[in-house]
């Protein structure tokens, strides 16, 4: 058992490193593959979870599904159709940027390891830190894909905080909020492609051209 605590742990910090590099890296398409590794590390720790409970394996691989296949398959074809490679200028990047995300991650650490104490500390300080970085996408990027990236973020989190704190959870409410997502995401997928033709730019920033 502390062997498979361990994996889920290392898993789990995995997954807030790419979650760093997808803040960071300014090429979608590199930071939506980014994207799909940190998915298939959320499996990963499903799939270890299903040897003490048979139904994550379930999770494990409904998740491949939708967030590793689905989410980054509208996300790459919506960069394909309004020919966009790299995001638009962030609000704060550089080295600003950089300690905003490191203080994000140690708050989500401070924060999980005060809720609980045992080997579920770390995958909730990751959930936690995974809810922050994606509110840093938000706020801090204007470019619309990449802001879809932060949603994906607080999707990925709040799974991870259902199989560690909730893991009795139906696979009927696991599937109905990951469809919920899919379709969220392919909303805003569609209306970033909406907003290049008519505006001819993904900047958020400039969403007042399409007042009247």
């Amino acid at each position: 058992m502390l062997g498979l605590e361990k994996s889920i742990g290392a898993c789990a910090a995995l997954m807030v490193l790419t979650a760093s590099y997808i803040n960071e890296e300014r090429n979608l398409r590199r930071a939506t593959y980014a994207y799909c590794v940190q998915t298939l590390l959320l499996a990963s720790i499903f799939f270890m979870l299903s040897t003490v409970e048979w139904y994550f394996a379930l999770w494990g691989l409904t998740a491949i599904l939708t967030k590793a296949v689905l989410v980054p398959y509208f996300i790459l074809r919506t960069t394909k159709r309004v020919d966009a490679v790299v995001e638009e200028e962030p609000y704060l990047g550089g080295w600003a940027s950089h300690i905003l995300l490191g203080a994000l991650i140690a708050i989500g650490f401070a924060i999980g390891t005060r809720i609980v104490s045992g080997w579920e500390s770390v995958p909730l300080s990751v959930s936690v830190a995974l809810f922050l970085i994606g509110l840093h996408l938000m706020v801090t990027r204007r470019d619309a894909l990449k802001q879809i990236l932060g949603i994906c973020h607080f999707e990925n989190g709040s799974h991870l905080t259902l199989a560690v704190m909730a893991p009795g959870l139906p696979e009927t409410v696991e599937v109905g909020v990951l469809t919920d997502a899919v379709l969220l995401v392919l909303v805003c997928c569609l209306l970033a492609e909406e907003m290049k033709k008519v505006v001819g730019t993904l900047d958020t920033g400039r969403l007042s051209l399409l007042r009247y």
